[in-house]
């Protein structure tokens, strides 16, 4: 069976409506898009994308933040509509184990949206991911030092 996300709406006052398989545009909606049998943890809906819909981030348990883009119509009951069932991978740990939840939240103040995550097995505590990061990475423009000359002090 493959993996898929339950869906539960919060109605208010602690109540929560049964919704079934979350779907993307009438398709079964499916995170990673392989077979194997994955857990998730922290699911959150925010505007990643700056377009005035909230696009879906979700946490492969201690794996892979997936990312995907609400390209719906948008507005007042109107469901979101996904530009993929797969998503977008945002954020891949060097190593399985290191991250635990994820939370998009603009963390050092600048605008935009980063990426914050427990640290899993690997270890306690937060770690934080800022956008213009995920983006390189994404995009495979990480930024290139040259150091000019160096001055060796001793003291």
């Amino acid at each position: 069976m493959e993996p898929f996300i339950y869906c539960y709406e919060n109605v208010g006052d602690n109540r929560y409506v049964d919704r079934g398989r979350m779907t993307s545009d009438g398709k079964l909606f499916i995170l990673p898009h392989d077979r194997s049998n994955r857990s998730w943890a922290v699911l959150a809906f925010d505007d990643w994308d700056s377009d005035d819909l909230n696009d879906f981030i979700a946490c492969e348990f201690e794996n892979i933040v997936w990312l995907n883009r609400n390209v719906g119509p948008g507005g007042p009951g109107k469901p979101p509509v996904f530009a993929t069932t797969q998503g977008i991978a945002i954020l891949k740990p060097w190593t399985v184990q290191m991250t635990s939840g994820a939370q998009a939240t603009d963390w050092n103040g600048d605008g935009d949206l980063d990426i914050v995550t427990g640290q899993g097995h690997g270890g306690t505590g937060l770690r934080f991911f800022e956008r213009d990061y995920l983006n390189d990475t994404l995009r495979g423009t990480h930024p290139r030092v040259t150091v000019g000359s160096a001055e060796w002090r001793s003291g």
